[in-house]
Order: structure tokens, then C-alpha cells, then sequence
């Protein structure tokens, strides 16, 4: 959503809005398509992390003089939308997965949600434009920080999903690092040619708060063979 309301403050011209929200929501149908059908798929946590970037990037664009601004995305809005649109894809893609498709009415259950979000996108832009012809109307002196305001929220708003989403993936990457480095029974103690342990772990104290006495330690299993 704050994707396509950052694209209504880009392209003034309804005409050229419409066509760019169009064409976000055509690049979006087919990466979502190609994700529900096991074609293609992506992990969650990048796809999030770097659509919540194509969110911060579009404000940072907002927020430069017209005259710094990206060619591409002056002259061609509907082709960043179209970009951008297949990444966020995959972000639905993941949401849907998480709820659940009927496997037999498959193409009528994506076909129908590409229509409610085409439906939504649209009379979201269309409130938003209404909103600002009525201030245009007024004919009221507005301030700049008023008309920038908005634009620093998405920042700030898309800047903090960026960091929390990295953050999760960091986490996730170090917790399957651990889980993969954990060593197992059989690896420390390999079992003799009877099925037996050929090594016998040794007693040993283990320090609990509120347990045992303030000097306890905790001391490694020790293996010795058994003759």
C-alpha cells in the first residue's frame, strides 16, 4: 500500500498513475502466479527486507528536487512499478502460502485476489487524489512541511521495516548456523560393533542457581573406552 500511495505523489497525471499502478499490479500477479504454482519461488526474509528498500527508495526520490531525480523514473514510472511489482510478488506470494490456497480452484482463487488488490490499489489512489484536489481548491497557502511530512513517514516507516527485517534474517542465518554446527551422540561416542557405546560418560556437577553449592562447576563429559 505505501508503495502505490508513494506513486501517487510521483505521478501527478492520472492517466500516467493509473497506467503505473497497472502495471505493478500485472509484474505482482505474475511472480505471485509463479510462486502459488511451485514454478518459482524465493525465501521470505530477503524478498521483505528488499521490498521494504524499493519502499525507502521511491521516498528518497520523493523527497530530492525534480531536477536530481532518477531519469528512469521520471520518464518511465510504469516500468519502476513494473519492476518492482514482480518482487512484491513474492512478498503476497509468502502471505498467501501462510493462508492457504484451494489446490483445485487454484486460478480462481489468484484471479480473484489479483482483482480485489487492483481494486483496492485503485480506490486508494482514487481517495488520495480526491483529497488533494479538494486542498487545491482551497486555495489555502499550505506550508512545505505539511506536503513533505508524508513523504518523511514512508521513509521512516519503510527505514525501520528495512532494519527489522535484516535484523530477523541475521538472527535466522546464525540460528541455522548453530543448529547445523550441534554435534551429536554419535559423533562424541561412536557405538562399538554390538550396538553398544564404546565409551561411558563420567559424573559430573552441574551449577544451577539455587541448586548445589556456590563452588560447583560444570565439568564436560569425559569418554573412556570400556575394556
Amino acid at each position: 500500500i505505501l508503495f502505490v500511495v508513494g506513486l501517487a505523489f510521483f505521478v501527478r497525471s492520472p492517466l500516467r498513475l493509473i497506467q503505473a499502478v497497472t502495471s505493478f499490479t500485472l509484474a505482482h500477479s505474475v511472480t505471485l502466479a509463479l510462486s502459488a504454482l511451485d514454478v518459482l519461488r524465493l525465501s521470505q526474509a530477503p524478498v521483505e527486507a528488499v521490498i521494504a528498500l524499493s519502499i525507502l527508495y521511491l521516498a528518497t526520490e520523493l523527497l530530492r528536487p525534480p531536477a536530481e531525480r532518477s531519469a528512469l523514473t521520471m520518464d518511465q514510472p510504469w516500468l519502476v512499478a513494473f519492476a518492482f511489482g514482480l518482487l512484491h510478488g513474492f512478498g503476497f506470494a509468502g502471505a498467501l502460502h501462510e493462508i492457504g490456497l484451494p489446490r483445485e480452484a487454484l486460478a480462481v482463487a489468484l484471479f480473484l485476489f489479483n482483482v480485489g488488490v487492483e481494486i483496492g490499489q485503485i480506490l486508494i489512489v482514487t481517495g488520495l487524489l480526491a483529497v488533494l484536489w479538494a486542498v487545491r481548491r482551497t486555495h489555502l497557502p499550505i506550508p512545505v512541511w505539511v506536503t513533505r511530512a508524508p513523504l518523511y513517514a514512508m521513509g521512516a516507516i519503510s527505514s525501520y521495516w528495512l532494519i527489522e527485517r535484516v535484523a530477523r534474517l541475521g538472527t535466522r542465518t546464525a540460528t541455522a548456523r548453530t543448529r547445523s554446527y550441534a554435534p551429536r551422540s554419535s559423533d562424541i561416542c561412536p557405538q562399538s560393533s554390538l550396538g553398544l557405546p564404546s565409551c561411558l560418560p563420567l559424573p559430573r556437577t552441574v551449577s544451577r542457581r539455587g541448586r548445589g553449592n556456590q563452588g560447583d562447576e560444570l565439568t564436560p563429559d569425559v569418554c573412556y573406552h570400556s575394556p
